[in-house]
């Protein structure tokens, strides 16, 4: 009798350390589906898009001088952290086949160039440099342009 409560004693620590390898490894689950891909990547899109959208509303307060730098500068990084890891999340995913290659080559470039924007635009707003702030709002119109693409080619 005394073997089963140290048989469920060590059934219950390993599945205890299996989630937090899972959890502590990030785990995303792979699309097994050109649809599910598909999916994931209008997901992605819609959050770089939320993102990017962030970005350019704390550029138009920055340039307007609307709005506490230290509001512009906490909501900027907060989008660029948001931005980041949705595009690492898409990132680490593979494709299910070579049909959605392509997909993946559109979407991560686009997923950069916004984490870029928005890492810029933290800069500007963190320096108070209203000419760069303006160079970073245009690259994450660029940005949002191409995700909406995607976004729109994904449905």
């Amino acid at each position: 009798m005394a073997v089963r409560p140290r048989r469920l004693r060590w059934t219950w620590t390993a599945a205890a350390v299996t989630a937090a390898l899972l959890a502590s490894a990030g785990c995303t689950a792979p699309a097994l589906t050109e649809a599910a891909y598909r999916h994931d990547a209008h997901q992605t899109s819609v959050g770089l898009l939320s993102a990017v959208g962030t970005g350019l509303f704390v550029a138009d307060l920055a340039e307007a001088g609307r709005a506490p730098a230290v509001y512009l500068d906490v909501t900027a990084t907060h989008a660029e952290e948001r931005a980041r890891s949705t595009a690492e999340s898409f990132a680490s995913r593979h494709p299910p086949s070579r049909a959605s290659d392509p997909l993946r080559a559109q979407l991560v470039p686009l997923a950069t160039d916004a984490v870029e924007g928005l890492a810029a635009l933290r800069i500007a707003v963190r320096r108070g440099d209203t000419a760069a702030v303006r160079d970073a709002e245009r690259d994450l119109r660029a940005a949002a342009d191409g995700l909406g693409s995607v976004r729109g080619g994904t449905t």
